[in-house]
């Protein structure tokens, strides 16, 4: 792999969905002065655009992160302490001004991913809408921002059924294979791989009920072999480079 000059993988392993434990911090996240007029700002300017897709809503911080070795259960642990936010506060810090403010004034929502894989082996990705406040018209995998307190895979089994249209029955296998950030925005996200019992072609059918399926305007299912020349071709969203370079490391590891 060679994409690795706008994200980061922080974390690799393979944790399930009883390997994450959350501290969470009482309250609303507070921002200092500066970075509030900053927030407003960008918030005033973004509503001014009416065909952009934002809303507020409470979503998660993350303050930290760090990884545990249990001695009981033999496994890694990923400690996160969290706190709430909101969306808007993610759009003025990390979206709009990741590189103006203090790495700890950021909001850092915290996020998720996921490689999508089916039957024959080949991977879901879809071409943002141009309209969307993250990732506007790249290539990625689906993901979205935690709006509870609830671990990646958990979450990216509701983020599936809205986006795809794929639930719990459809999915054979799922796992977390680490941590990652995306230097663009400098917001951390987890990289999830799940593998459907679903052929392109059910999977494709799917997709028509689907109650996010605006959220891309076309899709592929790109083989396994030729993920990297993809994300190499097209413009990619660097943290959907991440979660596929976890995935095939994955892979190629079995």
């Amino acid at each position: 792999m060679k994409h690795a000059t706008d994200y980061q993988i922080i974390y690799k392993g393979l944790f399930s969905e009883t390997d994450f434990r959350f501290e969470v911090i009482p309250g609303k996240r507070k921002y200092n002065a500066s970075t509030r007029k900053l927030i407003n700002e960008a918030w005033q300017e973004a509503r001014l655009n009416p065909d952009l897709h934002i809303f507020n809503g409470k979503v998660i911080s993350l303050l930290s992160a760090d990884i545990h070795h249990d001695e009981v259960s033999d496994r890694d642990k990923m400690l996160l302490k969290v706190q709430a936010t909101d969306y808007k506060s993610s759009y003025g810090t990390n979206i709009s001004n990741p590189l103006i403010i203090p790495k700890d004034e950021l909001a850092n929502v915290l996020s998720a991913c996921a490689v999508v894989e089916t039957t024959e082996g080949s991977v879901f990705v879809g071409k943002r809408n141009p309209n969307m406040a993250e990732t506007a018209d790249l290539w990625h995998v689906p993901g979205g921002s935690l709006h509870k307190v609830i671990n990646p895979i958990a979450f990216m089994q509701i983020e599936l059924e809205e986006e795809l249209n794929v639930v719990s029955r459809d999915i054979q296998y799922a796992v977390c294979l680490g941590f990652g950030e995306n230097f663009v925005t400098r917001k951390p996200e987890f990289l999830c791989y799940f593998h459907l019992n679903l052929t392109e072609k059910q999977l494709s059918d799917k997709l028509i009920d689907a109650k996010d399926k605006d959220e891309h305007t076309e899709y592929v299912f790109v083989p396994m072999e030729e993920l990297d020349d993809f994300i190499g071709i097209y413009p990619f969203a660097p943290i959907g480079k991440a979660c596929i370079t976890r995935y095939l490391e994955y892979i190629q590891s079995l």
